[in-house]
């Protein structure tokens, strides 16, 4: 099933190559993930996301459950709030960037924040920028350089940064 979901997803993203209908490729990530293993949700997430389609119901679950192993914290495990993290970068659901930004809060450590900020870059989350600018002062120092390539390589991010850097809330020292 893995493979499979893999596969498609692939050869469908190519140039050139011909888009199924939504409603079959809706049908067969039902199917698929009914019975799937674990490791088959990712890929059938990343599978919805490219062709808007809602999840199908085990894949809901599984996100509904992403959510709640972040808000666990500690009692989730790191390994398990990191599949997490994966699971929801994955998705086109609303509550995802709410959850991966909560993320960036001082209590949790530097792994857990690096995979939210990754997480949110991939999601191509509309305020990624703002909401790095505003988490600034919380994200772990050893972090920041990759919040810097973030901020600096994503369009949409540069001009919070550049605000930030305007007003004095970053200064430039702090960028190096």
């Amino acid at each position: 099933t893995v493979a499979l979901l893999r596969g498609l997803a692939r050869g469908w993203r190519r140039a050139g190559a011909p888009r199924p209908a939504a409603a079959d490729v809706e049908r067969l990530l039902t199917v698929a993930t009914r019975a799937a293993p674990r490791a088959a949700l990712l890929p059938a997430a990343e599978l919805a996301a490219d062709f808007d389609l809602p999840p199908p119901p085990a894949l809901a679950a599984a996100i509904e459950e992403a959510l709640g192993s972040l808000e666990a914290r500690p009692a989730a495990g790191t390994d398990a709030r990191l599949g997490a993290i994966r699971l929801l970068a994955a998705t086109r659901t609303a509550p995802a960037d709410d959850a991966l930004a909560r993320l960036l809060a001082p209590a949790e450590p530097p792994e857990i924040q690096a995979a939210a900020i990754e997480a949110l870059g991939i999601r191509r989350a509309p305020d990624l920028g703002v909401r790095l600018v505003e988490a600034w002062r919380i994200i772990d120092p050893s972090i920041r350089p990759g919040v810097v390539a973030r901020l600096v390589n994503d369009r949409q991010a540069r001009d919070p940064l550049l605000g930030a850097i305007e007003a004095g809330a970053i200064t430039l020292g702090e960028l190096n």
